[in-house]
């Protein structure tokens, strides 16, 4: 009974291995110069979002636009949207996207949240990517924790 459950668990972790092998590196396209905005409606402490076209993404973001500075341009026809958002507080907050792969139709985004000092003002923080066009799910992991989301 024991060989047999050991043989079964090495046998899974070669899968596994050979699975997450089988996925290919995506770049990581961030899209800079928007922010989220104060009506976003927040059910835990981190949302993920995977808007379909601009007027859903312009109801979690605004333009951050200036005289001297242009927003990166979001791009539906050619792109997926995929954003990591977290919700304001008293804390620096900082969302890096550090790994994006594809397996098939299924993109992988990793992302690092640092939370940091206390300040007197509430920020919040939020990351953007460009997928391929293709994408149908999209499996985020961030500290830990696993979110699996579908376009």
């Amino acid at each position: 009974m024991y060989r047999k459950f050991v043989f079964v668990l090495i046998a899974c972790t070669f899968i596994a291995i050979s699975c997450k092998s089988d996925r290919k590196d995506l770049e990581i396209q961030k899209v800079e110069g928007y922010f989220s905005k104060n009506d976003v409606e927040y059910i835990s402490d981190v949302i993920y979002v995977l808007p379909k076209n601009l007027a859903e993404f312009e109801a979690y973001f605004g333009s951050a636009a200036t005289l001297n500075y242009q927003p990166d341009p979001v791009d539906f026809e050619n792109y997926k949207i995929a954003c990591v958002l977290v919700e304001p507080n008293h804390a620096t907050k900082k969302i890096e996207i550090t790994h994006i792969s594809h397996l098939g139709k299924t993109v992988f985004i990793d992302a690092k949240i640092d939370l940091g000092k206390e300040q007197r003002f509430k920020t919040s923080a939020s990351a953007i990517v460009k997928l391929p066009k293709n994408t149908k799910k999209v499996v985020f992991t961030a500290d830990g924790d696993t979110v699996e989301m579908t376009y």
